[in-house]
């Protein structure tokens, strides 16, 4: 196989890679939230089930789904919000006898146990976000 084939190739498994990834991640964030049940009312559990039911069939790059997704970052990061307690301070880093604390401090949400699913599902959701522009973007270039 000539030098271009083989960069061919590894092109198109990185695609493959891409969208499996991106597929993955879309079936676990829409298995999570139908799992936790998140919104405020029956309105908009229902419209965020609506919102990710492509994703939890499979199909993540549905053009239609553009504002769909974005909707259920929105909310899941206000539903984070509600539920947090309060912020901690931390460090992070370490004591070097000669030079001090090395290192930075670091405001971390406390959440209620509900708070730390909800956030846990807003990084999955993130993570899903961030793979599906990486695939499209790969999916271009063919």
């Amino acid at each position: 196989m000539t030098k271009n084939g083989n960069a061919e190739t590894t092109s198109i498994l990185a695609v493959d890679l891409a969208v499996d990834r991106t597929v993955r991640l879309g079936r676990q964030a829409a298995a999570e939230l139908f799992r936790l049940v998140p919104g405020r009312d029956s309105l908009e559990i229902d419209r965020l089930r609506r919102c990710v039911a492509g994703l939890a069939d499979g199909n993540p790059f549905s053009d239609a789904d553009e504002g769909s997704l974005l909707h259920v970052r929105d909310c899941l990061n206000d539903l984070c919000r509600q539920e947090q307690l309060e912020r901690r301070r931390v460090f992070r880093g370490f004591h070097d006898p000669e030079a001090g604390d090395i290192g930075s401090v670091e405001e971390i949400p406390v959440y209620t146990d509900r708070g730390r699913e909800l956030a846990q599902l807003t990084d999955l959701f993130e993570a899903f976000l961030v793979s599906r522009i990486v695939a499209q973007e790969l999916m271009s270039r063919f």
